[in-house]
């Protein structure tokens, strides 16, 4: 994409990358990982006509949760997201050429409190909302 100067990148994160999750230790990590990868990259590669642009959903319909067997709170149940709106919020972020967005307006506002809110009162409230 460097060599022939143009080409787009949408890298999927996760709004897990915005805070410490007990039980999710590792996969909140890794998307804080590509989150800030991302961003990074975007920045890289901006200049040679590269967008590399960060989805960040909050939980989404996908079957994933039925397959693993996992028990969904009725919290997240509340802040579920549909695969379709998820996808064009990435791909629009994409297109826009910006570096980095948070799929939906909830999990905009659970990203934008975590600045507000100190780390441990982060775990906590994910513990509860993931009913762990």
């Amino acid at each position: 994409m460097v060599t022939r100067g143009r080409g787009h990148i949408l890298l999927v994160a996760s709004l897990m990358a915005f805070q410490p999750v007990p039980t999710y230790a590792v996969y909140a990590a890794t998307k804080a990982y590509v989150l800030s990868f991302g961003e990074a990259l975007h920045d890289e590669l901006r200049s040679r006509g590269v967008t590399v642009t960060t989805l960040c959903p909050g939980h989404t319909e996908t079957g994933f949760d039925a397959a693993a067997g996992a028990t969904v709170s009725a919290a997240l149940r509340l802040l579920t997201m549909q695969p379709r709106p998820v996808v064009q919020s990435g791909l629009h972020a994409l297109w826009q050429g910006k570096a980095s967005v948070t799929a939906g307006v909830m999990n905009k506002v659970v990203a934008f409190s975590n600045r507000l809110m100190p780390r441990s009162l982060q775990r906590a409230s994910m513990q509860k909302v993931l009913g762990s």
